[in-house]
């Protein structure tokens, strides 16, 4: 069976950590042929590379990925950006992560709106199969589009346990880029409640969409501004670190459609305050504390209950551990391998 993938993606966060589990995990067992560049998909166990770095989002990815696609079972898409032109394979496999450009449709661009319907809308109905993180994703996907209900197979990512040894500080954390739905503007109005520091890991520089609100709001608060940094990338080896040192790791998301910052935190140790929309209490089941992501008094009241009360802060941190139990790479590559297969017959 030849399966071409779309990898073009693989260093960026949150697809790029999928694309690269992927990867690593499937090859082996059915072996991919990944289209990208072959620099940076040099140490995975693929059957070949076909080169290409046409941006994504843009017209040259149209018109390249149609021609150099070569014939073959099954054409993987681990993003919704589908090719729109006709290809050579058999059948399309695609996974819609989430449907935030349709469910924040009003915020968008004219241009990021007219690529955005039409681009999903087809990734669903050309697809043969279509593969989802969570339910919550799931029953997003069926209400934006409700032709591709019957496809949709929800297959949640798994976290690798590792030995970090804990050494916790006073600083707040959260691992994000600048968009506005990942809503980091009132988790920074909620230091205004909180004796503590914020240290904000992510892509901060080539966002298509930026919290400008954010920057207006620690310019007019320069007591607010010096306590919070912001690290920009980091590798990691160094986000593991800060997860082991953070006092509490806080995710204010609006939107996601998974959050694996949540499980990368509890395996480290650290407990979780977390919002309580979308897929968030999905992820993160009875091991967080929940708040009202609009509300900097009901985030700041959150944390205040883990830093304040150290027995909850130990049953979150032990619960955190229950928690990334449930979520296994070795569970998600089969199910993966299962219903590739089945998409065969």
């Amino acid at each position: 069976m030849n399966i071409v993938i779309d990898a073009r993606m693989v260093d960026c966060s949150g697809i790029g950590t999928y694309i690269q589990n992927i990867l690593r995990g499937i090859s082996p067992n059915l072996p991919l042929i990944a289209i990208g560049d072959p620099e940076k998909l040099k140490d995975f166990p693929l059957k070949d590379i076909i080169s290409c770095t046409a941006p994504i989002y843009s017209v040259k990815e149209q018109l390249i990925l149609p021609q150099i696609i070569p014939a073959c079972d099954l054409f993987w898409s681990p993003h919704y950006n589908v090719p729109l032109l006709p290809i050579r394979a058999k059948k399309r496999l695609v996974s819609i992560h989430d449907v935030y450009h349709m469910a924040f449709f009003s915020s968008l661009s004219l241009a990021e709106k007219a690529y955005a319907k039409v681009v999903l809308s087809q990734a669903v109905k050309r697809s043969a199969g279509i593969i989802t993180c969570s339910q919550f994703s799931s029953q997003e996907i069926s209400r934006f589009f409700p032709g591709g209900r019957e496809k949709i197979a929800v297959i949640p990512y798994g976290i690798y346990k590792k030995t970090i040894e804990r050494a916790p500080e006073s600083f707040l954390l959260t691992v994000g880029n600048l968009k506005p739905h990942k809503n980091l503007l009132n988790l920074v109005k909620s230091l205004a409640y909180l004796d503590r520091d914020l240290m904000i890991v992510g892509k901060k520089e080539g966002l298509r969409t930026k919290d400008l609100s954010l920057f207006s709001f620690l310019e007019q608060h320069p007591e607010i501004s010096k306590r919070v940094t912001f690290t920009g990338y980091v590798s990691e080896k160094e986000l593991e670190n800060l997860y082991a040192r953070a006092a509490v790791y806080v995710f204010p998301s609006l939107y996601e459609g998974f959050g694996f910052p949540i499980l990368e935190a509890m395996a480290a140790g650290c407990p979780v305050a977390s919002s309580s929309r979308a897929s968030l209490p999905e992820v993160a089941g009875n091991a967080a504390s929940y708040f009202d992501p609009e509300s900097p008094v009901d985030i700041a009241r959150a944390i205040k209950q883990i830093l304040d009360n150290e027995s909850y802060r130990q049953e979150l941190i032990t619960k955190g551990k229950e928690q990334i139990a449930l979520f296994n790479w070795q569970e998600c590559y089969k199910k993966h391998l299962n219903y590739i297969m089945l998409m065969r017959i």
